[in-house]
């Protein structure tokens, strides 16, 4: 099975957990870049973006697809939303995956409506997954090395 994970990080936690989730799974990266390189107060007030490249063009490669963004501001990340908003996830097999300095507060509205989109795109959520990051503007990899382990074996289930 190829899973490719499909991610966007301004920080860098949502970087960490995805590196590591694909060395752990074996699994191929795409970032998500917005053209405009937006800051986190930009990003939560806008729900499209103009992404880089052609992301989509790892979509029908894969069979499972691991998608991770951050939560900030309780909501959804306009590069992720905009990512799968165009998706033909058509028989895809899809995690969905967020950071959340909040936790489970802020992770669960925000997973509700990435499942929702999905679904919309003709999708299969999987599972769902939130790996606690920490407010800070510099991350700590052994933290999030260390949390994103502690959540592996519930994503390798899936």
């Amino acid at each position: 099975m190829k899973t490719q994970i499909v991610y966007f990080s301004l920080q860098g936690h949502t970087k960490l957990v995805a590196e590591f989730l694909a060395e752990k799974l074996s699994a191929s990266l795409t970032r998500l870049v917005d053209r405009k390189n937006l800051d986190g107060n930009a990003i939560a007030q806008h729900e499209y973006c103009d992404l880089a490249d052609d992301p989509w063009q790892v979509i029908p490669g894969s069979d499972r697809l691991i998608v991770l963004a951050p939560v900030w501001g309780f909501s959804i990340i306009p590069a992720m939303y905009t990512f799968l908003e165009k998706a033909d996830l058509a028989g895809k097999e899809v995690v969905i995956g967020v950071t959340s300095a909040f936790g489970k507060l802020s992770a669960r509205p925000v997973l509700k409506r990435y499942t929702e989109i999905v679904i919309n795109a003709g999708g299969k959520v999987a599972g769902t997954f939130n790996v606690k990051s920490n407010i800070q503007s510099t991350p700590d990899p052994q933290k999030m090395h260390a949390r994103t382990a502690a959540v592996l074996p519930k994503i390798q289930a899936f």
